[in-house]
């Protein structure tokens, strides 16, 4: 994978918030900069593929940990239904 899918792989399951937990607006101009600077992983130059890594892991964990917060909610919220 290269530099621009990771990054993007790390925005997307960080809930489209960048480095400095601002929310991205435009992907496109982020991954247009991203692309012309050179950027890693959160927006630390030029970064070495094993914390990249790393952070890619986190923000996919995270994703997770949301989904399976999403899917408690909704289950409590059927089951309430039901009752």
């Amino acid at each position: 994978m290269n530099k621009a899918a990771d990054q993007w792989e790390i925005w997307s399951g960080s809930g489209w918030r960048d480095g400095n937990n601002d929310e991205i607006k435009n992907w496109k101009n982020k991954l247009s900069t991203f692309a012309i600077n050179g950027y890693g992983a959160f927006g630390a130059r030029r970064r070495t593929a094993g914390p990249t890594k790393d952070r890619i892991e986190e923000a996919r964990e995270s994703a997770e940990a949301r989904q399976r917060k999403a899917d408690e909610y909704e289950r409590r919220q059927r089951d309430d239904a039901i009752q």
